[in-house]
């Protein structure tokens, strides 16, 4: 399967958007996260010292930049076409 011509605007139009929507995906586990650990009356995040929370929330955190920043690059790229 040969890669397609990503210099057509309509590629890079149609792969930012995929990308785009593919990042959701980890920021939703992150809310997910954030939304399970938040104490109202403390009006913060509670997490132990010794748990998984903040390597799994920074795991997602990263894994939604990436698809996402190259999103919006090919999307910078194909725009006003």
């Amino acid at each position: 399967m040969a890669l397609p011509s990503f210099r057509r605007f309509d590629v890079q139009a149609r792969y930012a958007v995929i990308l785009s929507v593919i990042s959701v995906v980890p920021f939703l586990g992150a809310a997910g996260l954030v939304w399970r650990n938040y104490d109202r009356e403390l009006g913060q995040i509670v997490y132990g010292a010794q748990g998984r929370f903040l390597p799994a929330f920074v795991g997602c955190v990263l894994l939604s930049m990436l698809p996402g920043a190259l999103g919006f690059l090919f999307g910078w790229s194909s725009a006003g076409q």
